[in-house]
């Protein structure tokens, strides 16, 4: 199982990476700015399962408004993110730890 926020070629070489007649991949995001580049001959050829989730619908079913309203949220300082933990950056493999281990409770901010 694989999951890219990236997109573009980066996509496209996480596919090349699956498992053929069981790798999936869940594709969320496109940080590179471009939609992730995935052949389609490539998924059906190597039986791969590839799904996507996002925008305005995706905002909805999940967090129960239309995207531009969670904005407007946010913009008034009504959506709060669960911090668990903020760490300095020397304390890298403590977060890791935490993650690993499942005690992690909402993100760990890393700073320098």
């Amino acid at each position: 199982m694989a999951f890219d926020a990236a997109g573009g070629a980066a996509a496209g070489r996480v596919l090349d990476l699956l498992t053929p007649s069981s790798g999936r991949m869940v594709c969320y995001g496109m940080l590179s700015g471009v939609p992730p580049a995935l052949g389609l001959a490539t998924v059906l050829s190597r039986g791969l399962q590839v799904t996507g989730c996002g925008g305005p619908g995706w905002f909805r079913q999940i967090l129960g408004v239309h995207y531009p309203e969670i904005l407007e949220h946010a913009a008034r300082g009504e959506v709060q993110p669960r911090i668990g933990a903020v760490l300095p950056l020397a304390e890298a493999p403590e977060a890791h730890r935490l993650i690993a281990g499942r005690s992690a409770k909402g993100r760990i901010v890393l700073v320098p």
